[in-house]
């Protein structure tokens, strides 16, 4: 190889073996260079950072990264011009479009915003999301964190600028101490119709009760793990925890405790889990059918004592029982090794 043609047309031959982003890189730069005989600064930068990430494979594939980044291009390199260097933010047609360069990390942490209109559009090399507020409060969110120049048109600043009135403002039933009172603040009738009979007091009992409606414990009443425990809905307890958490249960109240499949029968840790529930008069039955399928004694169990879900954790059960949280479970936990050796 004696140009950095060479090197990117190696690169696409399936020697080293690249992710789908950035073969797709090496792709559009192999044809941008074709059409145009020239490449931006930018792309030659991203460029010299991907072959420094694939380093040892072409080490291992006796190319020597150093002499490969001291190869020059045949064709013209440009200066990056500043508009494509920045995130462009516009309004037409009564859609947002973004326009912005290459982030590895953007783009990961964009596709996972929760309620996230923008989709991608192939030809325009733009994300487009119909017009709201949300939309826009997504971009004004989470463009700062990835990119020193963001620019958006005068119809998005005036949108922008009336938005910034309401912040601080919380829009999520929340539990909040104003004044040594508590208040529920952003409480519909709805809710407040369901909820008008709970006492609103700083205790477990208070906070797991809460949680089944959706609401929210500000995070200055959190001042105790048994708080946190109650008014969180999914819960992570290391196994060498267990006789913590079963005071967090015996503390909230919890009359009962429903075992998922995986939880067994054959570790130490569980037998001892199961004595401590037995002291405190907590109730519990450990899920028969390995594929999920709950028995009829078992599904009348679950609506009488309505009790909290416990599983050692597995990504692979994670929706199964999410999705069945608002029928009959008061609460999800999982059970963690975080650094523990579980002993048959």
């Amino acid at each position: 190889m004696i140009i950095r043609e060479n090197v990117l047309h190696y690169m696409l031959q399936g020697h080293v073996h690249v992710s789908k982003k950035d073969y797709g890189f090496f792709h559009n730069l192999q044809k941008i260079i074709a059409e145009k005989s020239a490449i931006t600064t930018n792309q030659n930068k991203l460029f010299e950072k991907l072959l420094f990430k694939y380093s040892r494979q072409l080490i291992k594939l006796d190319n020597d990264p150093n002499k490969l980044l001291s190869l020059k291009w045949n064709t013209s390199i440009v200066e990056t011009q500043f508009e494509f260097t920045i995130a462009r933010v516009s309004y037409k047609n009564n859609n947002i479009h973004l326009k912005c360069p290459f982030n590895n990390k953007f783009i990961k942490n964009f596709k996972n915003i929760n309620d996230n209109l923008f989709t991608w559009d192939k030809k325009e090399k733009e994300y487009v999301s119909p017009f709201c507020t949300n939309s826009l409060k997504i971009l004004y969110n989470i463009l700062p964190k990835h990119f020193n120049d963001i620019e958006y048109c005068d119809e998005l600043n005036q949108s922008i600028n009336v938005l910034k009135a309401f912040d601080g403002c919380i829009f999520k039933p929340t539990l909040k101490n104003i004044n040594g009172n508590l208040y529920i603040i952003a409480c519909t009738q709805s809710l407040y119709d369901y909820i008008k009979d709970i006492p609103l007091e700083k205790t477990p009992q208070c906070f797991y009760e809460l949680s089944h409606y959706g609401i929210d414990i500000d995070s200055n009443l959190l001042d105790h793990p048994t708080l946190y425990f109650a008014s969180s809905i999914q819960y992570e307890c290391d196994v060498t925890k267990l006789e913590m958490l079963a005071d967090h249960l015996e503390q909230t109240n919890i009359k009962a405790v429903f075992f998922a499949k995986r939880f067994g029968h054959s570790l130490s840790e569980n037998k001892k889990f199961i004595s401590y529930l037995r002291d405190r008069n907590i109730k519990y039955m450990i899920e028969e059918n390995k594929y999920g399928v709950l028995s009829n004694e078992e599904t009348d169990w679950i609506n009488k004592y309505n009790p909290v879900l416990i599983q050692h954790h597995s990504s692979t059960y994670i929706n199964r029982w999410l999705s069945r949280l608002r029928k009959g479970f008061g609460k999800f936990i999982f059970l963690k090794y975080y650094g523990a050796i579980p002993v048959s």
